[in-house]
């Protein structure tokens, strides 16, 4: 036995015994004995790998049953959407979102797709859906958003010019842009819907048909 090797058989003995000591406290000596042994076989190298593989797969059990519920309800959430899809591009959608998830989650790079099956929407659910998209688009006033659109871009272009402070122009640059920003999303807003309805119809003469 070399030098290193008896001194730090020397040092876990010293240990032992201060710990035995330290329990003989609280417990009978045979006690302390019991507890010591039992403390060397749950922490020996093997145990301690199988609690470690042990608390890895449950962290990844966990993970996998979180990302499958977050897969779930964005499919769930993202119905309209997938409705409006051709069957090559629905699962191409669902395979992006489940990479995207994979990585959100940690998840090992062969985790299984959770199954998804697309229910196509009824006539009375196209119908509904076509009232409630027409009702989001009337609320928008496209002449207004597209009026403002090019006031505002005018306005910004102007002030540029314009001999004021600075501390002055910044903060009627920061409002412009809050209402171009505004302007931009009201009509691509419509613009989105109006592709939708379209979609809608065309099922919907598909359905009728």
């Amino acid at each position: 036995m070399n030098t290193e090797t008896r001194n730090l058989k020397d040092t876990v003995n010293a240990l032992e015994a201060l710990v035995i000591h330290l329990l003989s406290r609280m417990h009978t000596p045979a006690q302390a004995e019991v507890l010591i042994r039992n403390a060397k076989i749950e922490n020996t190298e093997e145990a301690l790998e199988a609690k470690r593989k042990q608390a890895e797969a449950k962290k990844n059990n966990e993970a996998m049953r979180n990302a499958v519920t977050d897969f779930k309800e964005q499919m769930s959430s993202s119905y309209w959407d997938i409705a409006m899809m051709t069957e090559d591009e629905r699962k191409s959608f669902a395979c992006s979102m489940w990479e995207e998830l994979k990585q959100a989650y940690s998840l090992r790079k062969n985790a299984q797709q959770p199954d998804y099956t697309h229910t196509p929407p009824s006539v009375d659910e196209l119908i509904e859906r076509r009232v409630t998209l027409k009702s989001a688009r009337d609320h928008i006033n496209l002449s207004h958003e597209k009026s403002s659109l090019e006031h505002y871009t005018k306005s910004l272009s102007d002030l540029e010019a314009a001999e004021l402070p600075e501390d002055e122009k910044r903060t009627r640059r920061a409002g412009f842009n809050r209402r171009l920003d505004s302007a931009r999303g009201a009509i691509k807003r419509c613009e989105s819907i109006t592709k939708e309805l379209e979609r809608i119809n065309a099922l919907l003469v598909k359905a009728l048909s």
